[in-house]
């Protein structure tokens, strides 16, 4: 992706984003669905807002293109989008859950709250360990490798011997 490129999404980004403001629910469905197939982080950030649309036809394809991105940040999003008075959005948010995370597979609408509850926790669970994860990263793209080596030893020492055998390896 050209300089050139990458500006020519945000023009065409920042055109759709005032879309999703159209009094036609059809003009901010178009608009969703462009934003999907453009797929940047700015389109995942519009695509989140377009989940609280009055129109559940907006929000169910909101829903089923913010999954299609498997873009972790997306996540918080469609937990939230569980709780849509729709039974059709609901359902949409949960395979979308699915999707990006590999888990929750038992969740469906008529589950009992107890899996709901589990399933809700379980994306939850992985998503704040995908924020913990990115953010160890950042702190150990920061280092020094003398420094990366120094933590990288400490967490080896930490490890029980079976652990050891597999890290090393």
């Amino acid at each position: 992706l050209t300089c050139a490129e990458a500006a020519d999404d945000l023009i065409v980004v920042f055109s759709l984003k005032d879309q999703l403001g159209d009094a036609e629910p059809e003009v901010r469905i178009a608009a969703v669905a462009a934003l999907r197939e453009i797929a940047t982080p700015e389109c995942v950030g519009y695509l989140m807002l377009a989940i609280n649309d009055p129109d559940v036809r907006v929000r169910g394809e909101a829903i089923v293109s913010l999954a299609n991105t498997r873009d972790p940040a997306a996540v918080p999003a469609l937990v939230e989008a569980l709780k849509d008075s729709f039974p059709a959005v609901r359902a949409a948010a949960a395979e979308g859950l699915k999707f990006i995370t590999n888990l929750g597979k038992d969740w469906h609408e008529t589950a009992p709250d107890s899996v709901k509850d589990f399933c809700r926790d379980a994306w939850n669970g992985w998503y704040d360990a995908h924020v913990a994860k990115r953010r160890l990263a950042l702190r150990y793209g920061e280092m020094t490798r003398v420094e990366l080596a120094d933590e990288i030893e400490a967490r080896l020492a930490a490890r029980t011997e079976n652990e050891r055998t597999i890290w090393q390896r």
